[in-house]
């Protein structure tokens, strides 16, 4: 639990990588398996749901400003 909850707070190269790996892992599964709802693959990564759910959003985010910076 401490850990999810220090990816949320802490915004460093470290947890922001992890951030994109996360991401890009629950949507690696989520493309082979389609029926899976998120709650079911935030479990499979070890993390609550709500959790995955702030991290692709935070992700999004990330990404956005990320291209109006290039």
């Amino acid at each position: 639990k401490f850990f999810s909850q220090e990816l949320l707070y802490f915004s460093n190269g470290r947890s922001a990588s992890i951030t994109e790996r996360a991401c890009k892992i629950s949507q690696f599964i989520k493309n082979a398996n389609p029926e899976l709802p998120d709650e079911i693959i935030a479990g499979w990564m070890g993390l609550p749901p709500t959790v995955l759910e702030t991290m692709k959003r935070d992700q999004l985010r990330n990404d956005q400003v990320s291209e109006q910076d290039d």
